[in-house]
């Protein structure tokens, strides 16, 4: 992840020393994203089976919850960044309200309580 980002920051300040032409540029991103995005899934697809006493069908929903929330978000990311490029007349100021939405999304996530370690069996569960 961290390499598609540095590469998306800098890809645009490097793009002619390196010669590349904006298709090639793009594809470059592209290859990277998707890369980067492999790399997460693993972690995206286990991250329900982390709570402590779920059953079954709640990784089901987890799943599904943690999947519609990443799709939705894939999708409101241009949309806030053109309204806010339209209302400022600055893509770069959208681009940094965008990065700035990310950001408080990445500290909800550490911010969110762990769970409590208890030494019973969660209920359902052979010991």
């Amino acid at each position: 992840m961290l390499t598609s980002f540095t590469l998306g920051v800098f890809l645009p300040f490097i793009r002619q020393e390196l010669q590349l032409s904006p298709l090639q540029a793009g594809l470059l991103q592209g290859v990277s994203w998707v890369t980067a995005a492999l790399m997460a899934l693993p972690s995206l697809e286990v991250l329900s089976f982390e709570f402590p006493g779920i059953r079954p069908r709640e990784v089901a929903v987890i799943a599904s919850l943690v999947k519609t929330f990443s799709g939705l978000g894939c999708a409101m990311g241009p949309v806030v960044t053109g309204l806010v490029t339209q209302l400022t007349g600055s893509r770069q100021t959208g681009f940094v309200v965008l990065c700035g939405l990310t950001g408080v999304g990445v500290m909800a996530g550490f911010l969110y309580p762990s769970p409590l370690q208890s030494t019973e069996a969660p209920a359902g569960s052979c010991r």
